[in-house]
């Protein structure tokens, strides 16, 4: 934290924001298209 400030420093993103991202990170390493079946959840 800074002297000024009462929040951490760190930047946290929703849940919601990181389970997008590790959709689309998914979906980049799959080579995955249109009309392509998402991974099952694990």
């Amino acid at each position: 934290m800074t002297e000024h400030d009462d929040k951490p420093d760190v930047v946290r993103r929703k849940r919601t924001d990181e389970i997008a991202h590790a959709i689309k990170d998914n979906i980049i390493e799959q080579n995955l298209g249109p009309g392509d079946r998402l991974p099952q959840e694990k």
